[in-house]
C-alpha cells in the first residue's frame, strides 16, 4: 500500500527526470506578437455572461447523434 507522501514523490521525480534538461536549466519564452490581438469590442463580447437561451439554441443546433460530448452524451441525450 502507498501512501500519500510517496506517491507525491514519484509524481513529482517522475516528472523531474522526463523535464529536467541539464544544459539549458532556464528557458524563456518570448510569446511576444505570437498571437493575434483581439479588439475591444471583441473582448467584451467573450467576457459576456452566457444566456441559457444561447445555450439552448447551441444544443437544439447540434445534429442528433453526432460524436459525444466529454461527458459520453450525444446531443439527443439534452434535446429529448
Amino acid at each position: 500500500m502507498w501512501d500519500e507522501y510517496t506517491l507525491k514523490c514519484l509524481a513529482i521525480n517522475f516528472y523531474h527526470k522526463l523535464f529536467y534538461n541539464e544544459k539549458d536549466t532556464i528557458q524563456v519564452f518570448i510569446l511576444k506578437r505570437a498571437f493575434p490581438a483581439i479588439d475591444h469590442e471583441s473582448m467584451n463580447q467573450l467576457l459576456a455572461s452566457v444566456i441559457d437561451e444561447e445555450v439552448k439554441k447551441a444544443l437544439f443546433y447540434m445534429k442528433l447523434f453526432k460524436t459525444p460530448g466529454p461527458k459520453g452524451y450525444q446531443s439527443y441525450f439534452y434535446q429529448s
